[in-house]
Order: C-alpha cells, then sequence, then structure tokens
C-alpha cells in the first residue's frame, strides 16, 4: 500500500530530528528520577530518623528496576544503581554481526529505558504516599575503556557523598549543615555517636548488577571501591577486540 503523506511525513520531518549514535563504541545509559526527595518524602516520615536514607524497599525497586534494564536493553555489559539513579554501558562490538540496541536511535534508546524503569520502580513499590515515580533517561558515547571505568568511578563517588549527606540530613538541620565540607559532615555525625564507616557496603558504595553464566543478572551489595579494586571494574567492561572478521 503506498502512502504518500506517510512517505513525505517521515522523510521531510520525523527522519529529519532523528539522532543516530555512532558504531561500535561503548555506550552509556543513565537514568535519574525526577524529583524524589519530594516524592518519598511522605513515605520517609513513616520511617524511624536515622534509616530513611537507606530505606531497603526502595533499594531493592531500584534494583529490580536495574536489572529489568540489563535485561531489556541489547549489549548490557554492567550495570550500577545509587540513591535514585540507574547506569548501564552497553557493547555492540563482539562480532561484526552485533546490533546496537534501536541501532543507536537515540530517541528510541531514552524513551524506552525511562519507561522501562519507572514501569518496574513503580510495581515493585507501590507504597508512594502521593503520585507515581518518572525518570527520566540520556544516553552517550565513550570510546576508551578506561574513560568507562572512570565514569563509573565518578558516580561512586557521587554515591558516597550522597550517603554522607543524607545521612547527615536525617540528624542535622539544613542549618546546620549549610556550607559544610564532606569531612565536616563526617564530624558532625561522630559527635552524635554515628559512624558513616560503619554503614553496609551498598548504603555506601552502591549496588552492582552483572551478569553471571546460568545465573542471568546477579544484584552485588558488595561491590568494592573502584579506586581501590580498579581490576573488579574492568573485568565487568569488555575489552574492543583486536582483530575483526571481515
Amino acid at each position: 500500500m503506498k502512502d504518500a503523506l506517510g512517505d513525505r511525513m517521515k522523510e521531510q520531518y520525523e527522519n529529519r530530528t532523528r539522532f543516530m549514535l555512532p558504531r561500535r563504541t561503548y555506550t552509556i545509559i543513565r537514568v535519574d528520577g525526577k524529583a524524589f526527595h519530594t516524592l518519598l518524602r511522605g513515605w520517609f516520615h513513616t520511617l524511624l530518623q536515622g534509616c530513611a536514607p537507606f530505606d531497603p524497599e526502595v533499594s531493592e525497586a531500584m534494583q529490580h528496576a536495574t536489572k529489568l534494564l540489563c535485561h531489556e536493553a541489547q549489549g548490557v555489559c554492567f550495570g550500577y544503581t545509587q540513591s535514585d539513579e540507574i547506569s548501564v554501558v552497553l557493547q555492540d562490538f563482539a562480532s561484526t554481526q552485533t546490533c546496537a540496541w534501536f541501532d543507536g536511535n537515540v530517541q528510541k534508546i531514552c524513551s524506552v529505558a525511562a519507561s522501562c524503569v519507572t514501569q518496574a520502580f513503580n510495581n515493585k513499590f507501590p507504597a508512594l504516599v502521593s503520585g507515581h515515580a518518572m525518570f527520566d533517561a540520556r544516553v552517550f558515547t565513550i570510546p576508551d575503556p578506561t574513560e568507562v571505568e572512570n565514569y563509573f568511578i565518578w558516580r561512586q563517588q557521587d554515591a558516597v557523598k550522597n550517603s554522607v549527606q543524607m545521612l547527615a540530613r536525617t540528624l542535622f538541620s539544613h542549618q546546620e549543615l549549610e556550607g559544610k565540607s564532606q569531612p565536616e559532615m563526617h564530624q558532625m555525625l561522630y559527635t552524635v555517636g554515628v559512624n558513616w564507616a560503619e554503614r553496609d557496603t551498598w548504603e555506601k558504595h552502591g549496588i552492582g548488577v552483572y551478569r553471571i553464566e546460568d545465573m542471568g543478572w546477579y544484584v552485588d551489595k558488595s561491590i568494592p571501591v573502584f579506586t581501590q579494586d580498579r581490576k573488579w571494574l574492568q573485568k565487568k567492561i569488555p575489552r574492543y577486540p583486536r582483530a575483526i572478521d571481515v
């Protein structure tokens, strides 16, 4: 069936705003919660002071959403979640026949990734006092594997900063914390008998998700500090093959 009008709409308008990622590289997708602090405020008020920032039910919903994104997105090597964000790295260079997810179509990757995580989180965590969680997504490429590692180091450093701040905010007012550095927040926590270093690993450094043969996607709540064990992270990021079949 010929559709001249449809062809004109696609060719002259829709396709001209379509952006495609380059092939045979590392693709990063980061998904972030929209206004999560406000969204979860009512839920956190029902929890004991000092527990809210690391609520296991919220974390389990984020883990569930990360696993689903890893399962749905083609070519995922490694996933990482902390606070209200998820990052995954995809590759499309295992062979010359390896396809990129949605052929690298930026609009499709972002829209599907955001909707996938939104649905997964809300299905796993229906206890919100009002409204539903929403997530946005961004996608970009990094050509060098070392820089991919550095990206996850950056996100883990952000996790540490968020973790310290969130714990401090449950015990001190905004005015008391205003202008305070991370070391100063640590000292303030010590004065009330709280040691951030004693918190569980997942609360401090985030959670990794990766595939284990015959076990599917595995949630690792005891990941190392990436700067201290970079080899662990390197094993999760495949290297570009030296030789490619023609």
